[in-house]
């Protein structure tokens, strides 16, 4: 299931008059079952949600939060499109705003989802009467620059780890008696390969804040529980 239904690239004069719907809510993401993330979200992300390593650009892996077991259903958004699931993932928080490369652009680009706003509406406006950013926008670039900073630090975590033959296949089987579905798809680091990482290696793994990272990830795992349970319960 695809966040963005209808991303193009941010324009002065397509969007003049464009206003954020309100409220907004987090309905768009009610059939999205997990979301990418960066590595400053791991303690924050750890408390909540179990974290899992998933194919990103090329042969790179790339952490994501597990929100949901089942395709098309994220456990942490109500019906009403209300979040309920404690620590929102900042990929998410970027919307309806991302920085990406749409045709055959080389650079990225911000683009929006313009279903989530409306052309002369009461809500937020994107630009001002003038055509000058308003503050809506503003922070909402400088979000996406961060965001997109953090980003590329967050691929040379899974490169480590990936270079270091440190993450194994894990697929989570649940149901009424944890056998009859399966997800899968995604790597977990291999605890008993952490353990037995050479010294220099586990030398270089704190110096960089690899190493807290990898024992965040582990604590995670813990929450795969409460998301078993939750199938059980309709939510």
């Amino acid at each position: 299931m695809r966040l963005h239904r209808n991303s193009v690239p941010l324009s002065k004069e397509r969007h003049a008059r464009f206003s954020l719907k309100q409220p907004l809510g987090y309905g768009f993401a009610r059939e999205i079952n997990s979301a990418p993330i960066v590595t400053a979200e791991f303690d924050k992300v750890a408390h909540d949600h179990p974290i899992v390593f998933g194919p990103a650009t090329g042969d790179a892996v790339a952490p994501m939060a597990i929100l949901g077991l089942r395709d098309d259903e994220n456990f942490c958004v109500s019906g009403n499109g209300e979040w309920t699931g404690g620590y929102i993932p900042g990929f998410l928080r970027q919307y309806p705003f991302v920085l990406a490369r749409p045709g055959e652009e080389q650079q990225f680009v911000v683009c929006i989802d313009e279903t989530a706003f409306d052309d002369g509406g009461p809500g937020p406006r994107i630009f001002d009467e003038e055509g000058g950013e308003t503050e809506q926008l503003k922070q909402a670039l400088s979000f996406l620059k961060e965001y997109h900073r953090q980003s590329l630090q967050t691929l040379e975590f899974g490169r480590a780890l990936k270079s270091a033959g440190l993450l194994q296949r894990m697929v989570v089987r649940y149901g009424a008696d944890h056998k009859d579905q399966t997800l899968g798809g995604f790597e977990v680091i291999d605890r008993q390969k952490l353990a037995e990482l050479p010294a220099a290696e586990v030398e270089r793994f704190h110096r960089a804040g690899w190493l807290e990272l990898a024992y965040l990830h582990l604590h995670s795992l813990d929450n795969v529980a409460r998301l078993t349970r939750a199938v059980g319960t309709g939510r």
